[in-house]
């Protein structure tokens, strides 16, 4: 029996220190860009939605806004 899958389920349980978890962000990753490579691009809809979230909001010292996303300068998937 299959059932669909829901992606948040996924970000809610993640554990980075997990290798199964992390090789698995990898192979969707890869399937994504077989499937169509413009999902996981920066200017995507999705993203700049996700993007626009005001409560994880840090301003740089020049009080820039820049989001938590670029502000992390060690990623596990590539």
């Amino acid at each position: 029996m299959t059932y669909d899958l829901i992606i948040r389920d996924f970000f809610e349980h993640f554990d980075e220190g997990c290798p199964y978890h992390c090789s698995s962000m990898l192979e969707l990753q890869e399937a994504i860009n077989k499937a169509d490579p413009s999902i996981l691009r920066s200017d995507a809809d999705w993203f700049r939605t996700w993007s626009t979230s005001g409560k994880r909001k840090k301003e740089t010292t020049s009080n820039e806004y820049v989001h938590p996303w670029y502000l992390k300068t060690e990623r596990l998937l590539y």
